[in-house]
């Protein structure tokens, strides 16, 4: 937590949320999908099933729009995975990169 806060208080922090935020809502209010059809790059996508601010139902719908994309859940993680469980998703993602 004490990251999370140190990380918000940084010159151009307050901005650059403020700035997110607005286009998220944006997006929102138009109902315009994002176009993840369009991403080519091999991707991996890591998913707490346990996020409660993004349901885990997009994890299936992102990985049929983006071709050759690759989904691991991991069942005890919530919203950032990568921070909740970091040994495992390392690895995941080191495995996912050495075989592409």
């Amino acid at each position: 937590m004490d990251r999370y806060i140190h990380l918000s208080l940084r010159p151009g922090a307050k901005q650059a949320y403020a700035y997110t935020i607005a286009m998220l809502a944006e997006k929102n209010d138009r109902h315009a999908p994002l176009n993840f059809s369009s991403i080519t790059a091999p991707t991996l996508l890591m998913w707490g099933e346990k996020d409660i601010w993004v349901p885990a139902t997009l994890s299936e719908q992102w990985l049929a729009n983006i071709s050759g994309s690759t989904l691991i859940t991991y069942p005890d993680a919530g919203h950032v995975p990568m921070e909740e469980i970091p040994e495992k998703t390392l690895q995941d993602a080191l495995t996912f990169i050495d075989l592409k």
